[in-house]
């Protein structure tokens, strides 16, 4: 896949000459930095994992049945 990226002439110089240092292609690099990036991220699994999180805030949790007001718990 082909990408085009849009950064400063300072940034693209500093890569290209860290990618001559690593013996890397530019390309080589930044394929290198995404797939480290990605690795281990499951975005699904965390999509699924929040979305569980947000119901269980919608529904609530059992307090034993009573109702707390906020002033009464801190006696104002």
């Amino acid at each position: 896949m082909n990408v085009t990226l849009k950064i400063s002439d300072e940034l693209g110089k500093r890569a290209e000459h860290f990618a001559v240092d690593e013996g890397k292609s530019l390309s080589a690099i930044i394929a290198e930095m995404l797939e480290k990036l990605l690795q281990n991220t499951d975005r699904k699994g965390y999509r699924a994992s929040q979305r569980q999180s947000w119901a269980l805030i919608e529904k609530g949790f059992a307090g034993g049945g009573q109702r707390f007001v906020r002033e009464d718990v801190y006696n104002r």
